[in-house]
Formats: C-alpha cells, structure tokens, sequence
C-alpha cells in the first residue's frame, strides 16, 4: 500500500483505524512483521501513535520550511 487517507467528512468515524487494522492483518498473512511510515506534522502523527506506532525519527523543514516529516514503525 503507498497512501492511506479518509475524506475529511468521514473522520473521527474510526474508518482509518478500520483500514490499519485491514492493512496489519494482511501484513501478517503474508509475513511481514514491521510497518514503516511517515507522515506530516499537518496530517496524522498522533493518529499513528494513538494505533501502536512508534516515533522512528523526524526532519524539520521538509519538505517545506516550517513543517515537519515523521517517520514512524510498528511491529506486528
């Protein structure tokens, strides 16, 4: 998978924890044991955290100046 997102009207629905659950059982099917992402300091890093994953790292000013980009992992 290369982008997970939910249309604004439909947050807070519990539709991305939905789609994460989805994506690590599929994961486990096929023997993948870690998921790695990053995301912007404007779109979703509590949201990650708040489903089990792990600050990895972090780069200030990127991809615009006054932003953030994480990256983050998890275990499965």
């Amino acid at each position: 998978m290369e982008w997970l997102a939910v249309e604004s009207d439909f947050r807070h629905r519990n539709i991305g924890s939905l789609l994460l659950q989805e994506l690590e059982k599929r994961c486990r099917q096929m023997n993948i044991h870690t998921i790695v992402l990053n995301t912007q300091d404007y779109q979703a890093p509590v949201f990650y955290e708040k489903n089990g994953f792990n600050l990895a790292g972090q780069i200030r000013d990127f991809p615009f100046e006054g932003t953030i980009r994480y990256f983050l992992s998890k275990r499965l």
